[in-house]
């Protein structure tokens, strides 16, 4: 397997994830699979924390594999995020984003749309 895989694996069987909101509510601890799935659901915000060990807290957006690295761009210049690709249904059932919201990536400047979204 590749060394991210077995990152990825061993995170996930540690189980030791601890979520802080921007409200200092805290949740976990949880395998990071179960992280993974807030992120997707969007319940995991730009701002949020996430800890090892409920003691040194990091950006959720900081974690590489949350994959938190889409913006939205909704009518000019005004930006939403960073969430997971994932997120994005969630986003739209909720109002948050529109049809003709475009996604960009924070890392590539990859632009891409609803539909070309749902394809990724």
């Amino acid at each position: 397997m590749s060394k991210t895989f077995d990152q990825l694996r061993k995170m996930d069987e540690d189980g030791k994830w601890f979520l802080q909101n921007q409200l200092g509510e805290k949740k976990g601890p949880v395998a990071f699979s179960v992280l993974c799935d807030w992120v997707a659901r969007n319940d995991v915000l730009a701002g949020d924390k996430v800890s090892e060990d409920n003691l040194n807290w990091t950006a959720a957006e900081a974690v590489p594999g949350l994959h938190m690295n889409w913006m939205a761009k909704q009518g000019g210049e005004t930006m939403y995020g960073p969430f997971s690709l994932l997120a994005v249904p969630h986003l739209l059932a909720k109002g948050i984003i529109s049809d003709d919201t475009r996604l960009v990536n924070k890392v590539t400047a990859k632009e891409l749309n609803k539909s070309e979204a749902k394809r990724s």
